[in-house]
């Protein structure tokens, strides 16, 4: 004898995948906004690979120097602009008495600074191992 009113066992459905498309398609948008909201979309100052907000090494470099030169704070100096630039030498142009300077185009920095209305410029190599004083005219 057959029981006609036993309930049937539940069983689990299976999405189809109109199910899954659309979850696909959100968690898609999802990563694709974040991702456009990501660091990497900082516009550039020209310089390749430097961020409008932040100057490169060898500019914070130069204004540690001049900071420690004129007993003042790195947040006294500011800086009123820098470029990317090819010295003629291993010097920065700058040759000293008695140093021999390699002839060869060194990429580096000249920047401008500004403390209490007194304006300094450094020249430096591209990683600001090597800062000079522009000396006055």
């Amino acid at each position: 004898m057959i029981d006609r009113g036993a309930k049937k066992p539940m069983v689990a459905k299976k999405h189809s995948r109109k199910f899954w498309q659309p979850v696909f398609l959100a968690a898609l948008i999802l990563v694709l906004g974040l991702a456009a909201c990501s660091p990497a979309n900082i516009p550039e100052t020209g310089v390749e690979g430097i961020p409008n907000d932040l100057p490169p090494q060898a500019v914070l470099e130069a204004a540690n120097q001049l900071s420690e030169e004129l007993g003042v704070t790195v947040e006294e100096i500011e800086i009123v602009e820098f470029e990317q630039v090819e010295w003629p030498d291993a010097c920065l142009g700058i040759p000293q008495e008695g140093q021999a300077c390699a002839q060869v185009i060194t990429p580096g920095f000249r920047v401008e600074l500004e403390v209490n209305g007194q304006q300094y410029e450094f020249r430096s190599d591209e990683t600001g191992t090597l800062i000079v004083q522009t000396p006055d005219e």
